[in-house]
């Protein structure tokens, strides 16, 4: 068959009788579920219903519902996680321009210090001196601001683009996922509609109505061999129509006769 990529797999049945949750119990289906290279959730029967698919399950919910919510719920901490990410990103954005800003605003404020006091102490000698003094620190005033203009525009600039590239990858991103969705569920909607008509297949009703039966112990254990039987044990046997119940009197392997031995008359009552 065509093989679909999924990211999880749900294996879900409403409640029922032992008998008709026993094709979760099928080595089969538990060694498929188990060697499965994607997470296997499994939700099967009621809370009190336990299957071998449940034990190699990656995570065994206890009902089909809760199955549903498990999926949901993730799918919910999902979504949280990217909008924290791009809040994150955004925050991470206005801190490094915010603390730009704050170092230029700093050094322009040392730089200013540094002007003033440098005027003070020319101011102390010639009125030559002083006049040097005021034009020098002019020109390193330009200077400076000159380079601060130029640094806080080049980081404003770098800002704005980190933040559009931000923007552009988080749209991008939203817009795979709009389109990957719907195929992604139409795909996983096959899949359950697959599984779903091969366990209508191996429904133990159907084997009844084929003409086959089904042998229990008094625990409601399968009977698989004459090796799990003792005489004198008593048997439940399901047919389509109800079930009979009997007594081992005798065991033989296969390929040799049996001859049943007459009931001890002195055990009648």
């Amino acid at each position: 068959c065509e093989t679909v990529n999924v990211d999880i797999i749900a294996v879900v049945r409403g409640g029922g009788a032992k008998t008709d949750l026993a094709v979760f119990d099928d080595e089969v289906v538990a060694r498929t579920i188990a060697a499965a290279s994607v997470p296997v959730l499994t939700g099967i029967g009621h809370e009190i219903d336990t299957a071998v698919a449940d034990h190699v399950a990656h995570l065994a919910l206890k009902t089909p519902t809760a199955c549903a919510s498990h999926i949901a719920e993730a799918t919910r901490r999902a979504d949280h996680r990217a909008t924290e990410l791009w809040g994150a990103i955004a925050a991470a954005a206005t801190l490094q321009l915010h603390n730009s800003n704050h170092r230029l605003t700093t050094a322009a404020q040392q730089a200013r210090t540094l002007a003033q006091q440098g005027v003070r102490d020319a101011n102390d000698n010639t009125a030559a001196a002083a006049l040097r003094v005021k034009e020098l620190v002019s020109l390193r005033l330009d200077r400076a601001s000159a380079r601060l203009s130029t640094n806080s525009t080049t980081i404003s600039l770098g800002a704005r683009h980190q933040l559009r590239d931000a923007t552009e990858r988080t749209q991008r991103a939203a817009t795979t996922l709009s389109k990957t969705a719907p195929r992604q569920t139409a795909s996983a909607k096959a899949v359950l509609d697959r599984a779903e008509d091969q366990l209508r297949l191996l429904d133990p009703a159907r084997v009844l109505a084929r003409g086959w039966s089904i042998t229990t112990n008094a625990q409601g254990q399968v009977v698989r061999a004459t090796t799990d039987l003792a005489v004198g044990q008593v048997l439940t046997t399901r047919v389509v129509d109800g079930s009979v119940t009997s007594r081992v009197t005798s065991t033989a392997p296969s390929g040799t006769s049996t001859t049943v031995p007459p009931e001890d008359e002195s055990s009648q009552p």
